[in-house]
C-alpha cells in the first residue's frame, strides 16, 4: 500500500459521490412526491478515447433511423462542477473567463461544454410489488432524486400544463435499464401524502428530519473540484487524442483508417443517465433554470 498526500487527486474510483440517491431496479416502478425546489448546477464530463494494443478502439453507434457509423469507444477520465459564473453560465452555456473546461471546450471537440444536473429531496411512497398502490401501512423514505436536464424540461412541461407538484404525486416507471435509468414519468391524479391530516402531519415530520442538507443536494450536482486538478485531467484528454493522432510519445498512424482499428459493437451510451422520456424532443442543450419559478407554491 502507499501513502497518498490529503491534497492528491482522488481515484476515480472515489471521485463519485456517495449519498445516496433514487435508483430504480429494471422493471420498478415507483411513486413519489415533490415538496421543494431542486439545486441546478453544471457538470463537466471529460473523457478520453480508448486505446487498446496501440489501437484507438471504435464503437458502432445506432442513430434513430436504424443506420450506423462508427466512432470512438471513451474511457471516463472525471466529472465536476463548473467553475464558471452562475450569471454568464444561464446567459452563454460556458464561460470561458473562469472555467478551463469551458475554455477548452469552445477549442475542440475533445472536450464537450457543460450539462445541467439537478438534485433535490423527494418522498418515496412504500407501494405494493409490481403497483403504483401504496402498501396498507403507509410508509415513506426521504431520499435525494438527481436527474438531467431532459428530466427537468418533462416535469416542467407538467408544471406549465397546470399540474401542481405539491398537490399530484410523480410515477416513475417501470425502469427499462437501471444501469442508466431509464423510465417514464407521469403525474398521478392525487398525491398520497395529502389524504389525510393525520398522513400529512407525519410525512412533513418525516421529511423535515430526514432530508438531505443543502451542501449534499448541491454536491450531487456536481463535485467540487480545484482549477489545478481540472487542468490536469484536461492534459490527459489533450495527451490521449495527441496520441490519437500521432503526436504523442507513442504515436499511432495519422493514417489510420478503420479498417486497421480494432472495432467494437458497443451500445451507443451517453456518459450521463437520461431516460426514456426524450421523445418530449427537449434538446439537453436547452438549458432553462427557472423551476424555482414555476414551483412558487412549494415551500422548501
Amino acid at each position: 500500500m502507499a501513502r497518498i498526500s490529503f491534497s492528491d487527486p482522488l481515484p476515480k474510483n472515489r471521485e463519485k459521490n456517495s449519498i445516496p440517491k433514487l435508483k430504480l431496479e429494471d422493471g420498478e416502478t415507483a411513486r413519489i412526491a415533490c415538496l421543494e425546489n431542486p439545486f441546478a448546477g453544471y457538470r463537466h464530463t471529460l473523457e478520453k478515447p480508448q486505446i487498446r494494443n496501440g489501437k484507438p478502439v471504435f464503437k458502432t453507434v445506432e442513430k434513430k433511423d436504424k443506420s450506423t457509423y462508427q466512432t470512438n469507444a471513451m474511457d471516463f477520465v472525471s466529472s465536476f462542477l463548473c467553475l464558471g459564473d452562475e450569471g454568464i453560465m444561464e446567459e452563454n452555456g460556458v464561460d470561458v473567463e473562469n472555467c478551463p473546461a469551458c475554455y477548452a471546450s469552445t477549442r475542440s471537440d475533445e472536450v464537450r461544454p457543460p450539462k445541467p444536473r439537478y438534485s433535490m429531496n423527494v418522498i418515496k411512497y412504500n407501494l405494493k410489488p409490481g403497483s403504483t398502490e401504496l402498501t396498507s401501512n403507509y410508509g415513506i423514505t426521504v431520499i435525494p432524486w438527481e436527474f438531467s436536464d431532459t428530466t427537468f424540461q418533462k416535469i416542467r412541461k407538467f408544471v406549465l400544463e397546470g399540474y401542481d407538484l405539491k398537490e399530484q404525486d410523480l410515477i416513475l416507471g417501470p425502469c427499462t435499464n437501471k444501469d442508466y435509468q431509464k423510465f417514464e414519468i407521469m403525474p398521478s391524479r392525487t398525491a398520497a401524502w395529502l389524504s389525510s391530516a393525520d398522513i400529512k402531519k407525519t410525512t412533513l415530520e418525516i421529511f423535515k428530519e430526514n432530508k438531505a442538507s443543502q451542501e449534499d443536494l448541491e454536491s450531487l450536482c456536481g463535485i467540487k473540484k480545484e482549477r489545478k486538478y481540472i487542468e490536469l485531467d484536461l492534459a490527459t484528454v489533450r495527451d490521449r487524442w495527441a496520441e490519437i493522432n500521432g503526436a504523442g510519445s507513442n504515436p499511432v498512424s495519422a493514417n489510420l483508417n478503420e479498417k486497421e482499428a480494432s472495432t467494437l459493437s458497443i451500445p451507443d451510451v451517453s456518459s450521463e443517465a437520461t431516460f426514456s422520456n426524450d421523445s418530449s424532443g427537449v434538446s439537453e442543450s436547452n438549458v432553462t433554470l427557472d423551476f424555482d419559478q414555476l414551483l412558487s407554491s412549494l415551500d422548501s
